[in-house]
């Protein structure tokens, strides 16, 4: 004797038939998805900027240090040179 179905999978066989037919349901199924994945690519592209824009920093204040240890090194320590003028 075959076994009758229950309440959910005739509900559910009957629901999937409904939107089985239905273009507009498809069509709204695509935006959302479409959409969802804009905004987890904008999500991660703008994480990946910030990522990048705060390593081009890092490597500006790096050279900028680098700069300025030098050109100190660079004067003259002889006080002479101020009293001769």
């Amino acid at each position: 004797m075959p076994r009758q179905p229950s309440r959910f999978a005739v509900w559910r066989a009957r629901l999937s038939e409904r939107l089985a037919h239905s273009s507009q349901f498809f069509l709204f199924g695509l935006i959302v998805a479409c959409g969802i994945e804009v905004l987890v690519d904008w999500n991660q592209t703008l994480f990946e900027v910030n990522v990048l824009r705060d390593q081009i920093r890092q490597k500006g204040l790096n050279s900028a240090r680098a700069c300025r240890c030098r050109d100190d090194s660079a004067i003259p320590t002889d006080s002479r040179s101020d009293s001769d003028a």
